[in-house]
Parts: C-alpha cells; sequence; structure tokens
C-alpha cells in the first residue's frame, strides 16, 4: 500500500463516507494530471485495487467496495499520486466484518503492459495512443472476460516518444537521429521498470505481459535485456509471463544500443511468422512479428536505412497505409490469442 503523504493538487473524495463492510463507495478525483491512471485501493485489503483513469480537466469517478474483511473503526482509502505517496480519504466502518472473512491478501491481478511506437502520442506527456498496441489489449481483456480468467488490468506506459519530425530533417540516414532515438528508448526502459516497480509494491505478487510496437518493441527488448543481466532469466519470468511485439526494429549492431531480435537471432521471418528469439522460450514466451516489407523491421531494409532514410520517411508520411502499421489486420488478434496462453500459468 503507499504510504500517507500530502498529495500535490490530486484529492479525492467518497460518497458515503460511513457504512457495514461491503458498502459501495463512490470515488472522486480532482487536479490529477490529464489521462493519467490512478489504483485505489484500502488498507483493509491492498492488493484488491480498482484503477480509474483522470480525463481532459483530471477527474475521475469510481466505484469502490469496501472489503468485507475490514475491521470496525476508520479505514482510508488511498489514491496513488505520482511522488509515491497517496491522495486519501477516510470511511467509517460500522459493525464487525461479514462472515468472519480473514484479512487475507487476494491473488493479485495480471497487468498487461502496453508500450507504444515513434510519434504516437504528444511528447510533453510521453503518453501513446497506439492502435496496434491498444487493439491488442482491448482483446486480451475481452479474451479473459470470455474465457472466465483470473482478474486482468492493461495500462499504456507513459514515455516520451521520439518525434517523427526529427526524421525529417536534413539528408542522409539514421546516424543523426540514432542518437534522438536511442535516448527515448533509454528513457522508457526506465519508465517500465519503474511502472512494474510500482505495481510489485501495491501487490508483491503481480505477474506482467508486455505489447510493443516499434520504438516501443525496442524499449521492451532492452528492458528484457537489462533486467536478465542483473538478475538472470528466471527471475525475469517472476515478473514477465509473456511478450508480444510487432515491427521491432532491426538496426546493426555497431550502430545501435539495442539491436533488435533479427541481428540478434541472424534471420527473421516474416508473413506473420515468429521472429527468432534471443530468450529462451522456456523460460520467457516470446512471440513478435514482421509483415513483409516492413522497412522497419526487416534486417536488409534496416541496414539500408542507416544511409538513406526516404522509404521510412515515405512510410510516416502515412503510416497506417504503410505495411509498419497494418499490424492490426489480423496481428492483433494472434498476439492477444498468445498472451492470453501464457500470462496465466
Amino acid at each position: 500500500m503507499p504510504l500517507p503523504a500530502a498529495a500535490a493538487g490530486e484529492t479525492i473524495t467518497i460518497n458515503p463516507v460511513s457504512g457495514p463492510p461491503g458498502t459501495t463507495v463512490t470515488v472522486a478525483g480532482e487536479g490529477w494530471p490529464n489521462d493519467w491512471t490512478v489504483p485505489i485501493g484500502t488498507d483493509a485489503s491492498p492488493g484488491a485495487q480498482v484503477t480509474a483513469r483522470a480525463d481532459a480537466q483530471g477527474e475521475f469517478t469510481i466505484k469502490l467496495t469496501i472489503p468485507g474483511n475490514a475491521p470496525a473503526g476508520q479505514l482510508r482509502i488511498w489514491a496513488v499520486i505520482g511522488n509515491g505517496g497517496s491522495a486519501d480519504a477516510w470511511f467509517t466502518v460500522e459493525g464487525p466484518a461479514r462472515g468472519g472473512q480473514t484479512g487475507d491478501e487476494p491473488d493479485c491481478a495480471v497487468k498487461v503492459i502496453g508500450v507504444h511506437g515513434m510519434g504516437e502520442g504528444p511528447n510533453d506527456s510521453g503518453y501513446g495512443d497506439s492502435r496496434i498496441v491498444r487493439d491488442t489489449l482491448k482483446r486480451v481483456r475481452d479474451l479473459a472476460v470470455k474465457r472466465d480468467r483470473p482478474a486482468l488490468e492493461t495500462v499504456m506506459l507513459r514515455y516520451p516518444t521520439t518525434d517523427p519530425l526529427d526524421l525529417f530533417k536534413g539528408r542522409g540516414g539514421l546516424l543523426r537521429p540514432m542518437r534522438k532515438m536511442a535516448a527515448a528508448v533509454d528513457v522508457g526502459v526506465t519508465r517500465l521498470e519503474r511502472e512494474i516497480a510500482k505495481w510489485r509494491r501495491y501487490c508483491s505478487t503481480t505477474k506482467f505481459g508486455l505489447v510493443g510496437y516499434s520504438e516501443g518493441a525496442w524499449v521492451i527488448d532492452e528492458y528484457l535485456s537489462k533486467r536478465a543481466g542483473k538478475v538472470g532469466w528466471e527471475e525475469v519470468y517472476e515478473l514477465v509471463r509473456g511478450v508480444q511485439v510487432y515491427g521491432d526494429p532491426q538496426w546493426p549492431d555497431k550502430y545501435s544500443v539495442g539491436p533488435g531480435i533479427a541481428f540478434r537471432a541472424g534471420e527473421i521471418n516474416s508473413a506473420y511468422q515468429l521472429d527468432l528469439s534471443p530468450y529462451d522460450q522456456d523460460i520467457l514466451p516470446y512471440q513478435g512479428f514482421c509483415i513483409p516489407d516492413d522497412i522497419v523491421c526487416d534486417p536488409k531494409k534496416g541496414k539500408a536505412l542507416i544511409y538513406d532514410l526516404k522509404p521510412l520517411q515515405k512510410c510516416l508520411r502515412d503510416v497506417a497505409s504503410c505495411p509498419h502499421g497494418q499490424y492490426t489486420r489480423g496481428g492483433t488478434a494472434r498476439g492477444a490469442t498468445f498472451l492470453d496462453s501464457v500470462l496465466y500459468e
């Protein structure tokens, strides 16, 4: 659970403010960053959370049920803020807990984190509205409901994506903008580390799935490699139960902080076939797709971009009709089905 702390403008109010265990409370928030994801819970059962999302005015309203094991007296309801503290409200629990329930923490919900690609969202907030990632997350949620899976939640990662305009400035190849791309990926890795650590603090056995597109796939590759280098792949699997990427950029080693899977493995399959993964499939279930003629994830075409950016510039002018932007045509359905098959093991 988050530690009590003074909120920096973020506040919550509740209605009603008292009642027996099992009461449904309306939690209203004000002063939150635009489109911010807000975990909300109680001290009686920290792992049983709901997640709200602030609107453009920084407000949200969501229902929360007081746990059946809540003891009589004052109960803190908290909403997590960005500094690691919380905005709090207090609910008066009337009478004993129902049915003699215990205070055992329930199983943590599975979290699936989406990581957007280049230019998919305003740089000032770093929040990407990726069609491909969002479609995958929606399909994962739908499958979880259809197949009566354990609790699952999805969230999009915030990180300051590379501005596609950087690829249209001047002439030449990728060497100049590559520095900015690599810097954005480094920030994305740090944000992903923090996001996972945050959810593990709230519920210590949380498991994760990762979904990335384009630059977001690069972020995931770097995160996995960095994490495995510190703790080993077995420990990574204790956190991450499945990975799905689309259009994973393929850059030769000498030009990149983090080359994509194709250059690590030596080749790539197309037509929605699996990429050869550098990760042990017995430890970390991983699936990557590269559409034929996708110049970003084709190793030969990716190498050519080092010297000539014009094919990539042409794609970015209309990415929805470019092969790099067409993974919703069957790819996301297969990606969601794959994740559903591995996340709950």
